[in-house]
């Protein structure tokens, strides 16, 4: 079973996170600064993604007409296992209406199959040099 769990600068969050900008290629990032990014910025919400033990994480980010992960990371060990999806499903669900996502190049199939058949998807062009796609599309029932 895959649950999101509201988060907090915790020491397992942490980790995780440096080893997702590592594994982006980015610099190492300092605590606080991921911090002050994630935790204190009132449009965006992190959630741990738990599957017996925290796995990975996905960060929401709210705009004024849909909303965007913002970053999403689920370990190696962890992965090809359906659990993404289903964190990502999850994460739909926790804000019905437009989504917009970015996938980098690791994740674009990835991100082509957890949205196959979501109302209004839409693939276009990458937003940022770094990305491979950038998907729009309408998840849950409007409230």
């Amino acid at each position: 079973m895959v649950e999101l769990i509201r988060c907090t600068p915790s020491a397992v969050i942490l980790s995780q996170m440096q080893a997702y900008f590592a594994e982006l290629g980015a610099p190492a990032q300092d605590q606080d600064t991921l911090t002050q990014e994630f935790f204190h910025d009132p449009d965006i919400r992190g959630f741990s993604i738990v599957s017996d033990e925290p796995v990975g994480f996905v960060f929401l980010e709210k705009a004024a007409h849909y909303t965007m992960i913002a970053e999403f990371y689920v370990g190696p060990a962890h992965r090809r296992q359906g659990i993404g999806s289903a964190a990502a499903h999850l994460a739909f669900a926790q804000r019905p209406g437009w989504w917009e996502v970015s996938a980098m190049p690791g994740g674009l199939a990835f991100w082509r199959d957890t949205l196959r058949g979501l109302p209004g998807l839409a693939e276009g062009p990458p937003r940022l040099p770094h990305q491979s796609a950038h998907f729009r599309f309408f998840a849950g029932e409007p409230a």
